[in-house]
């Protein structure tokens, strides 16, 4: 029998300011990601050592989670982002209503592991960096899933101008890697094996949330589901 993992969407405050929203994911991913964090860290000092070189992987500061959308960059609460975006809570009460949940086949194999390019100046390795690469573990599609995504997406940009600077891509991150002297990074010359065989059988998505900058949330449970 599938063991179903319940896949929490959330916004995550701490990823950036204001009110986002993603998906945090179950501890059986958390814990894959968190080894292969590991494995990396040991990988990419071991290869500076060998080759006198400065690479830095940074892992990820934060839970795992699949960035979905966000509403306002501003450092708003959800109080206050209900009452900046008139009719956000029940545009997506109404979202989930007609969305049952969503379950995902998940098995992530070294194909996975994907390297992109940043696009802004970061903090990596202790100070700010325009070379870097971020790595993800990328999500099997899944159209009811981005059907979901697409239903939030297009509210927001409809009802209140809010474009999303990037297409949905369903992803983990795992994290940042860069250089020191911030020269340009050439991951080919790092061989990231350790993904493995990791896979967890499947992720049901049963619910979503919106979170506020403060920490402040509120759930919100697809057609089906039962109210935990």
């Amino acid at each position: 029998m599938k063991k179903l993992l319940a896949l929490v969407f959330c916004c995550l405050s701490s990823l950036h300011a204001g009110v986002y929203v993603v998906a945090d994911a179950p501890e059986e991913v958390e814990k894959i990601v968190q080894e292969i964090q590991e494995e990396m860290v040991l990988g990419v000092e071991e290869y500076n050592t060998e080759h006198d070189d400065n690479f830095i992987f940074e892992p990820g500061k934060f839970s795992s989670h699949i960035s979905f959308a966000f509403v306002s960059q501003d450092e708003l609460s959800i109080t206050q982002a209900e009452e900046q975006y008139d009719g956000l809570v029940p545009a997506l009460q109404d979202i989930a209503a007609e969305n049952a949940s969503v379950e995902i086949a998940e098995n992530f194999q070294k194909s996975t592991l994907e390297f992109w390019p940043g696009k802004f100046e970061v903090e990596c390795g202790g100070s700010k960096k325009k070379n870097y690469v971020n790595m993800v573990l990328k999500a099997s599609k899944n159209q009811k899933l981005e059907a979901l995504v697409s239903a939030i997406t297009g509210y927001l940009e409809k009802k209140h101008k809010v474009k999303q600077r990037f297409p949905f891509s369903a992803h983990f991150t795992l994290g940042r890697l860069c250089r020191k002297n911030d020269a340009y990074v050439d991951h080919e010359k790092l061989n990231f094996s350790s993904t493995g065989n990791a896979s967890v059988a499947s992720i049901l998505i049963k619910k979503f949330k919106l979170k506020g900058h403060d920490g402040s949330e509120k759930a919100f449970y697809l057609s089906g589901t039962t109210i935990e």
